[in-house]
């Protein structure tokens, strides 16, 4: 908290970055109780087994250049290929942005 403070009391800052789906499911059902939180959808990429991490390279987040490269496509926050095979087939892995709407019963 003293970091997002230090960095903008009025610009967003990142409090937690990867919190597992079943947290992400039960803060969305109290989010009206933290004021001034919000949840934010980000694309990962994750790989069953990590032998090969060698090869398989590394990803980071987009910086500005990496945003203007892409003509929009990604956005502050999102996750690009760094190196071996995530950055050579970086446009293979990203795929594509869309939303997913399903319908459940409560």
């Amino acid at each position: 908290m003293k970091k997002a403070r230090e960095h903008s009391p009025y610009r967003a800052s990142i409090f937690e970055k990867l919190i597992p789906k079943e947290t992400f499911a039960v803060l969305q059902e109290h989010m009206d109780k933290f004021n001034g939180f919000y949840t934010v959808d980000r694309n990962i990429r994750t790989y069953p087994d990590s032998i090969a991490a060698q090869f398989l390279g590394y990803i980071q987040e987009v910086n500005e250049k990496d945003i203007e490269r892409s003509n929009g496509f990604y956005r502050a926050g999102d996750y690009i290929g760094a190196s071996g095979v995530e950055r050579s087939y970086e446009e293979l892995l990203r795929g594509t942005r869309g939303v997913k709407n399903l319908m459940v019963d409560a």
